[in-house]
């Protein structure tokens, strides 16, 4: 369950190589009504979404289970991989918590441990080619070593990263600090996934600004500081990409 498609795709592919059966939701309410009419062995959850969000989902579903033998185990995710995030899901009622960007291995073994199939085995990734500034390694590591999956992973920032951008900027130009937050964390997640340290935190300081209900004079000035990054990030992408034999 993720509102974001990236996430929802690797998520899926990442289980489905591995004999899951995986049914993708884009929304809490959604997620909330295709568990209420079918079984699911675990559900693997994110946090924050727009109108329904993760922890609002989980409390409806320990409420409906509460007085019945019925337990569905849950996996949260969060991309804030904060002091207390852990703890503030497993207070909500989730089996087990894990930060994004997601790592193949730790979500197979989450996973087949709460599904209770057998342990996950451990996978080694193929080598990844370093650009200069960046490096893909760590990045397709925790997709198990699967370039195509990397692949259309990058496939999804190329096409979602400069729509991103613009939301940032009509956000600062309105202003309107909540499409800020929203903008900024969707676009964090993205670039974290490859290591991008400079355009994450960047688009963090943003999202803190729009969480905190603010848009300040230095927002344009931090945008103007994360779009060249995004850039080199793209520009590195598109050089591995054309390395590929896909």
């Amino acid at each position: 369950v993720d509102d974001h498609d990236a996430n929802r795709v690797l998520a899926r592919r990442i289980l489905e190589r591995h004999g899951h059966h995986c049914v993708e939701s884009s929304s809490g309410a959604d997620a909330l009504q295709k568990w209420q009419s079918q079984p699911f062995d675990v559900v693997v959850l994110d946090v924050q979404m727009p109108e329904m969000d993760g922890f609002d989902v989980l409390r409806k579903m320990r409420e409906e289970e509460r007085g019945s033998s019925h337990h569905t185990p849950v996996v949260t995710l969060t991309a804030h991989a904060m002091a207390g995030d852990r703890e503030r899901c497993l207070a909500a009622g989730a089996d087990a918590y894990l930060a994004k960007p997601l790592d193949a291995s730790e979500l197979l073994a989450t996973v087949e441990r709460l599904a209770s199939r057998a342990p996950a085995t451990e996978y080694s990734a193929a080598p990844a080619a370093k650009s200069e500034e960046f490096d893909f390694a760590q990045a397709l590591e925790r997709m198990d070593g699967d370039e195509e999956l990397l692949a259309e992973q990058m496939k999804f920032f190329l096409n979602d990263g400069p729509e991103l951008l613009d939301q940032i900027q009509k956000a600062i130009d309105e202003p309107n600090p909540r499409q800020l937050e929203l903008a900024a964390h969707r676009l964090k997640g993205l670039v974290a996934a490859y290591d991008a340290k400079e355009a994450a935190d960047t688009a963090r300081k943003l999202e803190e600004m729009g969480r905190a209900g603010t848009v300040l004079d230095v927002a344009g000035d931090l945008l103007a500081k994360l779009r060249p990054a995004v850039e080199r990030l793209t520009e590195a992408m598109r050089t591995w990409m054309s390395g590929l034999a896909l």
